[in-house]
């Protein structure tokens, strides 16, 4: 039986109520091990798996600049690179370019490089 005993503060000692419980339990620590074996080596090599791929875009592919400054992915999946040459939207398969508009200065950017961006609740972008 295990003893569930728990000295107090003051010296007393108080004993578990539900320590009977505990006289069925018994640890083999042999296949403690081999699990904890397993799971330290077989964790890393699952954990190594790539699930997708990587690619490299450029002006080649219609990205305004290759200094890309910033990179947001949108609620909805897409996403924006502020680079030094304007705002990209990339929709996975081609890029969208935003730049200056000089003929609607209010509802347009002030420079072509774009910094930072941010998303609000609104789903607006900034």
């Amino acid at each position: 039986m295990i003893s569930c005993n728990v000295l107090l503060s003051t010296g007393a000692r108080w004993r578990c109520p539900n320590a009977d419980l505990f006289k069925h339990v018994r640890v083999n620590t042999g296949c403690f091990f081999v699990g904890v074996l397993f799971s330290v080596v077989l964790h890393p090599a699952l954990a190594q798996q790539a699930t997708g791929q990587f690619e490299h875009l450029s002006v080649r592919d219609g990205l305004s600049h290759n200094s890309v400054n910033y990179i947001l992915q949108d609620r909805a999946g897409f996403i924006w690179l502020g680079t030094n040459d304007g705002l990209n939207l990339y929709d996975g398969h081609t890029f969208t370019v935003f730049r200056p508009d000089p003929a609607n200065p209010a509802r347009s950017f002030r420079s072509n490089r774009v910094a930072g961006l941010c998303q609000d609740r609104t789903n607006r972008l900034w």
